[in-house]
């Protein structure tokens, strides 16, 4: 009995001096992009729903956490009295939610989209690609301003260097207003008319974060862009913020995902782990029972390739399976090289070549037979076989 007292002290003792050493730190800021309007960190948007009273006067702001076709099936959308908000990094919904949200448009609705990238059905529907600059000299800012007369601001909005770098490079020019664009002239607001309504849609997102907001006169900029919609219902989505690569499983309830988005739950939920696996260390039995071999799962992830590859290659798909070997290479150098390239830009070879440790003609070549293959509507097997060789030369 004093021995399993003596083990009980020492626990408390120990989670005593953690939580004095946890609670003497000084909490470093949380630099996460999140987008939510519960968040009051820099990369939240708790101010921006704030100022959505403000913007839009007398009128009902809800947000919803369910998907499009959740919230058409709860609540009908009417798309001539509701305008519909999404800030995100990356904007992707399901077909359906996509047919949904188009659905909603046509008939009047005002749809409002901030995101890095425009991807999937929606993407595609609307013809929207965006790209990106990067600067290395920290010194830079980027700027952007309103193209109408009467909206344009004497100075340009300020942002840090590299957190608003994304601008339109393809869209419908005929269905198209620019509205906004950076030094450069480049669109990021824009836009688009779709049926009896209208898309918004502006590829800066952390422009409409708190740390922004409240930076210089950016929240300016913020109640312009949205001066452009009608003062009516505004819903405010929560569902399309957390997953940046999965929008089929975003969003699911999960107990770990609140415990964490607390510091204070999560530094309890911490303690208690601690203390059960402690109780379970002194506390355990020396003797086991025997644990059975169990034969480790084998691996089938490269016979699965190779099958699927089969498949395609036998299909005589050949411009889908080299699309998707591009993608895996792109992939490759922006995880492994760390260089942030989503097509074959030519202006990227030379850094490239070099994290490669390959030369810039094989680079250049590479990337050639790249662009000559998205060009084409189908590809021989030829051309399937030689661009499969030279990425396997560019990876060793």
């Amino acid at each position: 009995m004093r021995k399993n007292f003596l083990y009980i002290f020492m626990i408390f003792l120990l989670v005593g001096v953690l939580i004095y050493v946890e609670n003497s730190k000084k909490k470093p800021i949380d630099w996460r992009i999140s987008f939510s309007n519960r968040d009051k960190i820099p990369y939240g948007s708790f101010l921006l729903y704030e100022l959505l009273g403000d913007v839009f006067v007398g009128q009902k702001v809800e947000k919803t956490s369910q998907t499009v076709y959740q919230q058409a099936i709860a609540t009908p959308l009417v798309g001539e009295n509701i305008n519909y908000l999404f800030v995100s990094e990356l904007f992707n919904p399901t077909r359906e939610d996509t047919r949904m949200l188009f659905d909603f448009v046509e008939n009047g609705g005002n749809v409002f989209i901030a995101a890095e990238m425009f991807e999937g059905d929606f993407g595609t529907k609307l013809a929207l690609r965006t790209a990106s600059h990067i600067s290395f000299n920290g010194r830079d800012s980027i700027q952007l301003n309103f193209t109408s007369k009467s909206l344009k601001a004497q100075k340009n909005y300020l942002y840090k260097n590299n957190s608003v770098n994304h601008y339109f490079v393809d869209f419908d020019r005929t269905k198209t207003a620019i509205l906004a664009t950076n030094q450069h002239n480049e669109p990021v607001y824009m836009s688009i008319k779709f049926g009896k309504g209208h898309f918004w849609v502006s590829s800066s997102p952390i422009a409409f974060t708190n740390y922004n907001i409240v930076s210089r006169n950016n929240a300016e900029f913020v109640a312009k862009s949205w001066s452009f919609l009608p003062n009516q219902h505004t819903l405010w989505d929560e569902y399309y913020k957390y997953s940046k690569y999965d929008p089929v499983a975003q969003k699911e309830s999960s107990l770990l995902r609140v415990i964490k988005s607390k510091e204070a739950i999560d530094w309890a939920f911490n303690v208690l782990v601690i203390t059960i696996l402690l109780l379970i260390f002194f506390m355990a039995k020396r003797k086991q029972r025997p644990i059975p071999i169990i034969n480790a799962p084998k691996n089938t992830t490269l016979e699965f390739a190779d099958t699927i590859g089969v498949l395609y290659f036998q299909n005589k798909d050949h411009k889908n399976l080299a699309l998707k070997k591009i993608n895996f290479l792109f992939t490759y150098i922006r995880t492994k090289l760390s260089i942030n390239i989503n097509e074959p830009n030519l202006d990227y070879v030379e850094k490239v070549a070099q994290k490669a440790a390959k030369t810039q003609e094989e680079v250049k070549k590479l990337f050639l037979l790249i662009q000559q293959i998205q060009q084409y509507a189908q590809i021989s097997d030829n051309q399937l076989i030689s661009l499969n060789a030279q990425i396997k030369a560019f990876k060793k």
